[in-house]
């Protein structure tokens, strides 16, 4: 009798080296696999956490780069009305301040589970060390998405934690001063540039998952 410890998984085989593709006698027979039910279940917990994760890992970018296109695109163009001027520098430096931690919460997500992904499709520190990572046409469109993600962390950094502040602090003391409207302009091109390289990260990403570039 079989025993009811173990399920029985048939396994495909995959098309021979250098053999066309629609050849049914290039494919080896199936084997069988007999996989116990703790087994199975161990891989569909750590299925349904790579699920968790590659979600988190969505929900991440579409908070952060969400959230930076309503600021860019919403909230800095109806406080330069001129009915609503008095008091936009108070409000900007709080909304500044409180989508920072919201935006570095985003970031340490997407490093998180960005790993843990690239470790579950089978991916480890070797391949990266090796540079096997990057090979392929889906390896250069990860290669080209973690460069962008690297650029904006570097330039959020820049903005959030230096010239961000530094420009709402000359525009609290005296908006119509030189410096002030200066760094003002300063932070705000570079608040744009992250944004698109944000979207650039997006279309790599949907290009990593649907075969490379």
């Amino acid at each position: 009798m079989r025993s009811p410890a173990l399920h029985y998984t048939p396994r495909a085989g995959r098309r021979l080296r250098g053999a066309p593709y629609g050849r049914l006698d290039s494919l080896p027979r199936p084997r069988r696999v007999w996989v116990t039910l703790g087994e199975q279940r161990r891989r569909h917990s750590l299925h349904a956490v790579y699920i968790l994760s590659v979600w988190l890992h969505i929900v991440s970018v579409a908070v952060w780069l969400g959230g930076s296109l309503f600021l860019a695109l919403v909230v800095v163009p109806v406080l330069r009305r001129p009915e609503n001027r008095d008091g936009a520098a108070q409000l900007v430096y709080a909304a500044g301040v409180r989508f920072r931690a919201v935006g570095w919460t985003c970031f340490g997500i997407l490093v998180a589970t960005g790993i843990y992904n690239l470790n579950h499709r089978g991916n480890d520190w070797s391949y990266l060390w090796s540079g096997l990572l990057w090979q392929g046409r889906q390896g250069r469109a990860l290669a080209v998405k973690l460069s962008l993600v690297g650029a904006v962390l570097v330039i959020s950094f820049i903005h959030d934690w230096y010239i961000g502040p530094k420009a709402s602090e000359k525009l609290l003391a005296d908006p119509t001063s030189t410096e002030a409207q200066k760094l003002r302009k300063v932070a705000s091109w570079i608040g744009r540039a992250n944004v698109l390289l944000g979207l650039a990260i997006v279309v790599m990403a949907a290009l990593f998952v649907r075969g490379g570039i």
